[in-house]
Parts: structure tokens; sequence; C-alpha cells
């Protein structure tokens, strides 16, 4: 019999490059997965990459993602403009155009919308405002 030997037993060095190889395994599996590159932005397969400078003179065919979020952001500026026009209902001032809603932080930025540039409409006989842009009808 040896002395100081397990059968079956781990050695430290053993467990070391277990572990190495299962985070290495682990790391490619989930960047085939979720599509997480280098830097950091997820790509979903097929999608073209935008280099900086690409997006200049009111190009409104945007990337699926970067449209997204300026619809977002335009449903928010309506959203603004929305509980400022009850706001000066409430308060016995109706608005008679978006530009008499400034008291009330409606500014010009967020009185247009950011992906078509248009100007939000404005009807101050049923104080409502809505988005001219296609494919904004709903917001």
């Amino acid at each position: 019999m040896r002395m100081g030997s397990q059968k079956g037993s781990w050695s430290l060095v053993g467990i070391l490059i277990a572990a190495v190889i299962m985070i290495l395994l682990f790391y490619h599996l989930f960047n085939a997965l979720t599509g997480v590159e280098r830097t950091g932005i997820v790509q979903p397969p097929g999608a073209e990459v935008i280099g900086p400078g690409e997006l200049q003179g009111g190009d409104t065919s945007l990337p699926g993602s970067i449209d997204a979020a300026k619809a977002t952001q335009c449903k928010s500026n309506l959203r603004q403009i929305r509980l400022a026009i009850e706001q000066a209902s409430y308060s016995g001032e109706p608005a008679g155009s978006l530009s008499g809603l400034s008291s009330y932080g409606v500014t010009s930025s967020i009185s247009k919308c950011p992906v078509g540039g248009e100007q939000y409409v404005f009807d101050p006989g049923a104080q409502t405002v809505r988005c001219p842009h296609p494919g904004h009808e709903r917001f």
C-alpha cells in the first residue's frame, strides 16, 4: 500500500483545469446563444451594423432598434403633451396651441415627432394631440 494516496481523489490542479474548461465552454455557449460580441452590443442574427455618420440627412429608414427607440420617444412626447393639456384644462386655461403649453413644460423639442420631424397636430376644440407620421396613428 502506498501512503498519502487515496483512490478516486482529485488533485487541486485537476479541479482547476476542469473549472477552466467549463468556464470557457459556458462563455462560448453564452456568446453563441445571445449574440453578444466584444463590443457589448447585442446584434440580432443578420442585422446590419451602422457606423457613425451613416444616419445623417433625415433618413427615416432606420434599423429596427433605433426606429423602435424613436417611436417610444414619440409616444413619450405625446404623453407629456397630453398631460400638459390636462393640467391646462384643470387650471381653467384650455390651450389654444402647442406653444400655449410652454408654461406646462411643452418645449419645441418635444412638440415634433423624433422619427420624421413633423410637427404634432393639435386640435384646440377637442383638446387632443396626435402624430402625423405614418405608422404613429395609434400613439
